[in-house]
């Protein structure tokens, strides 16, 4: 589970999605410790919900997420409990999505999501609205493993724009649940 945040700027708030990731951690055996880099990718989504004076707008994205580099340490507490601590980078990029705006509804690229009698898609938003469908950022991440079982609270933050001339950044705060193998 997945909450993405904007700053709550004119009534901006984050929206509630998903995060389906695959992570892989190889041990850094030239460095004494339990130091570890890894790899990971998966499924997410990413977007908000606007609300002011009975104007309502939500935009939803499903993008897949992929973090090249990640470095981190198992701190050993016992022989079944750790505690995992790491850092990394990611890029994502959107597959598809929606935006609302009261009774509009588009894709992410502002084309009606109802076809006319033409069988073609209208194009109902301005060309200065426009998605930014690929993000790249660094993350943050604190687990514990308890036996096979892992427990773990991760965050993102974006670098790019998630909309064109906007100051709003992907927020991804993200709570899972994992198998260990």
């Amino acid at each position: 589970m997945s909450w993405m945040k904007f700053d709550d700027t004119f009534g901006v708030k984050g929206k509630q999605g998903y995060n389906a990731t695959f992570r892989f951690m190889d041990p850094l055996r030239k460095v004494p410790g339990n130091f570890y880099w890894g790899m990971e990718f998966g499924f997410a989504s990413r977007g908000f919900e606007k609300e002011r004076k009975g104007h309502k707008e939500h935009v939803m994205a499903h993008s897949v997420i992929i973090s090249p580099v990640q470095f981190g340490h198992l701190f050993k507490i016992s022989n079944v409990l750790k505690v995992d601590m790491r850092l990394g980078l990611y890029a994502s990029g959107d597959m598809a999505g929606e935006y609302r705006h009261n009774a509009l509804e588009c894709t992410l690229s502002g084309k009606s999501k109802k076809k006319d009698q033409y069988g073609d898609r209208e194009k109902l938003l301005p060309d200065d609205w426009k998605w930014n469908y690929f993000d790249i950022g660094g993350s943050a991440g604190l687990g514990i493993v308890f036996c096979m079982f892992n427990l773990d609270f991760s965050y993102r933050y974006g670098l790019l724009e998630a909309a064109k001339n906007t100051d709003w950044h992907t927020r991804v705060t993200t709570f899972q649940v994992g198998v260990v193998f």
